[in-house]
């Protein structure tokens, strides 16, 4: 498990693509007037790829999911007279072989299904709101009104409402809605849709009416526009806010990394010292001497700037202290990133983009007492066999005793880190053999996004007696995608340690194409100690993310909503103040490192 490890920092950058207007094609629509059969629905012949396919099927009784590669919106009942009326919403982006094809909702009685087409939809995060995670409900009445939804994000948000009740006559539905169908058949239905033209509008509740007192169903959503101008979630350097580095603090600026390298060698506790030019090291880029407390020696790397690493590695803090490094996009070091070794502590490593290095990403060995928040570290480890992770703690030594956190690894997204033929990590995070030095400092992994890693999500090692780790708020999605012959497979792994870790409130995904990678996806195994294992987030329960795997925010209705604790068997569990987008967390809060913001969802 042995490394040299790197402190690197990364950004997922998204690109802002030209909008277009979203239309709606056409609809088809079939029904079932017996009880417990199946219901097929066919796609329309004129739906071309990545139209959005959105499904409304309502049934008596008897309830349904959506069919294999389709993703439910809502399924929910209404009571009534000891009947249950059911609405079951899915939808999917439509594939080259879908017009024409059919696709099955199994076990239904006395159903009806509406397939509608809308073209020009966000097709990585189609929603901008929903009425919730489950349908409006009205167990009688003459009528229903769906709730207003969240403000539009941008001009031309798309409104999509449905309405059924269990009526015979004709729906009457909101006039302002175009490409409307009211129909009776089976079920008394209506649907329609409309164009806002402004971004900051509130859709208006939406009312439809009928003729008699039955029970009622709906569902309504804005689509966003293909492709949105509304950048997702942003780690590392192009997430650095501008209060961080301020060209006024500058001790001194260059462009130039021989420059630089004079500079950091100069540099005295408190000084700022500033990139802003692009280049390849010709060696390790080192700190002089160390800051002291409250003045720190930092390495601010303006927008736009570069580094690309060194035949060893990127940037080496070893034997200093008091050190920070904000905003640094480094890559292609042959060894690690961001790199310690020998004793030391105290040092930030915030806003860095780390990526494509052959050893770790962020390696910090020997140390204490350091922060490593809101960076990008992907695609390292790829070439070194000696085992490296995407961001890694390696035999800690301790500056004090003190009692609090010590180290705190959180805000931070590490993915698709690698491990070659013959190693053993490649992990998203790892803290590694913390028993080495008899370690025993708190440290805290929270509100981290990990995906598409070669080894586990988080992953600690032979942590000794007395050591306290706590790992809580993260998101974890189909880890371990190397070619792994061993046994344990699990997006959070606790090997051969003697501490009473504390690991809950994580949202956890793992692939159900990997052997072992499964269940609630954490695994404790060869400890003498008592962990605190629970309420981790995962399996086979229901998560509807935005864009997974790069975007694992959640729509509404997902498993982790709500979700989170404070206690576990009378222990207090850690909760972060701020989720991963700097959200306060509520009292009543979510699993996972993303916050749910109200009964509908509308991102930002």
């Amino acid at each position: 498990m042995r490394r040299i490890t790197a402190l690197a920092f990364a950004v997922l950058l998204f690109a802002t693509p030209v909008r277009a207007a979203i239309s709606y094609i056409t609809r088809s629509q079939n029904n079932n007037s017996t009880s417990a059969s199946n219901l097929v629905l066919t796609v329309p012949a004129t739906a071309v790829a990545n139209d959005l396919l959105l499904s409304f099927v309502e049934s008596y009784d008897y309830n349904t999911v959506c069919p294999s590669q389709w993703i439910q919106l809502a399924n929910t009942g209404c009571s009534s007279s000891g009947n249950t009326f059911f609405l079951n919403v899915c939808y999917r982006f439509a594939t080259a072989g879908d017009p024409g094809s059919t696709y099955t909702w199994l076990n239904l009685a006395y159903s009806k299904g509406i397939i509608r087409v809308e073209r020009g939809v966000d097709s990585g995060r189609p929603f901008r709101a929903v009425s919730g995670a489950d349908a409006t409900c009205v167990s009688i009445g003459a009528g229903l009104t769906i709730p207003a939804l969240l403000p539009t994000g941008e001009p031309g948000d798309f409104y999509v409402g449905y309405w059924e009740n269990a009526g015979a006559t004709t729906t009457t539905g909101p006039g302002d809605l175009a490409d409307t169908t009211a129909d009776t058949t089976q079920w008394s239905t209506f649907e329609g849709d409309k164009t806002i033209s402004l971004a900051g509008i509130t859709p208006v509740a939406e009312a439809a009416t009928g003729s008699s007192a039955v029970p009622w169903l709906g569902f309504a959503m804005t689509l966003r526009p293909s492709t949105s101008t509304i950048a997702p979630q942003q780690w590392g350097a192009a997430s650095m806010p501008s209060t961080v580095c301020v060209p006024a603090n500058c001790t001194n600026t260059t462009s130039s990394l021989a420059t630089l390298q004079t500079n950091l060698t100069a540099a005295s506790a408190g000084q700022q010292i500033c990139f802003t030019g692009s280049g390849t090291l010709a060696s390790d880029l080192t700190f002089g001497a160390s800051g002291t407390a409250g003045n720190p020696i930092s390495l601010c790397c303006m927008p736009g700037s570069t580094i690309t690493g060194s035949t060893v590695n990127g940037i080496n803090l070893s034997g200093r202290s008091y050190t920070s490094v904000y905003g640094c996009a480094e890559s292609g070091a042959t060894d690690s990133g961001i790199v310690t070794s020998g004793a030391s502590s105290h040092h930030t490593i915030e806003y860095n983009t780390i990526s494509g290095n052959g050893a770790g990403g962020i390696a910090i060995n020997n140390s204490d007492y350091d922060i490593i928040e809101h960076n990008s570290v992907y695609g390292n480890a790829g070439t070194n066999a000696s085992s490296f992770s995407g961001i890694s703690l390696y035999e800690p030594i301790a500056f004090d005793s003190g009692a609090g956190i010590h180290n705190q690894i959180a805000y931070n997204a590490s993915f698709s880190n690698l491990n070659p033929s013959g190693g053993t990590d490649g992990n998203g995070i790892i803290l590694d053999t913390f028993s080495s030095n008899a370690y025993t400092g708190e440290t805290v992994v929270h509100d981290n996004v990990n995906w598409l890693n070669n080894g586990a999500c988080v992953k600690v090692y032979s942590a000794g007696v007395g050591a306290q780790n706590v790992i809580v708020s993260n998101d974890c999605y189909h880890n371990w995608q190397g070619n792994w012959s061993g046994t344990y497979r699990h997006e959070i792994e606790y090997e051969l340690s003697a501490d009473n870790p504390l690991i809950a409130n994580n949202l956890l995904v793992p692939d159900p194409s990997i052997l072992n990678n499964s269940g609630t996806g954490v695994m404790y195994d060869g400890g003498s100690g008592t962990p605190v294992i629970g309420n981790n987030v995962g399996g086979g329960v229901n998560f509807f993310f935005l864009e997974p795997p790069a975007d694992l925010r959640e729509l509404f209705g997902g498993s982790s909503i709500r979700a989170g604790v404070t206690t576990i068997s009378s222990t207090p569990v850690y909760v972060p103040p701020l989720d991963a987008q700097g959200v306060p967390r509520p009292s009543a809060f979510d699993a996972g490192a993303y916050q749910y913001r109200g009964s509908v969802f509308s991102q930002p």
